[in-house]
């Protein structure tokens, strides 16, 4: 459980911020709910269910073609010097070979916008560097 995933965003009144909780069996994870407040959507999972968004299902894109696609990166906080040079350097040879990259703060969001594709046939990956697990 992560009541607010995106806690700078929210600090900095950012509206990409979400609480979220995940159901694990026998250590596997089997399901989420995730409710974004400020856009007022609420995402379920559930493993061989299938996802929902505010009650629509939602699905994969299937796009594999990077130069046509949305690439979400998220990079987390870590400042250390190496890991920076690391998290830039993968971000800019994404950003060279896809459309477009965006980051918007909040892993969970982001794991959202992948997974839960509803009008963008395009966004076929989130990348994450150094995010920090609670």
């Amino acid at each position: 459980m992560d009541p607010i995933d995106g806690t700078t965003n929210f600090v900095h009144g950012l509206p990409m911020q979400c609480v979220s909780i995940g159901l694990c069996a026998n250590g596997e994870p089997v399901g989420c709910v995730v409710f974004s407040p400020m856009s007022d959507e609420l995402f379920l999972a559930a493993k061989g269910c299938g996802a929902w968004v505010n009650g629509v299902q939602a699905y994969c894109s299937g796009e594999e073609d990077i130069s046509r696609s949305l690439v979400i990166l998220e990079h987390g906080t870590v400042k250390a010097p190496k890991a920076v040079d690391q998290m830039f350097t993968s971000a800019k040879n994404i950003f060279l070979h896809c459309r477009a990259v965006r980051q918007f703060g909040s892993g969970v969001m982001d794991f959202m916008f992948v997974g839960l594709v509803l009008g963008s046939p395009y966004i076929i990956c989130f990348i994450c560097v150094q995010l920090i697990p609670f």
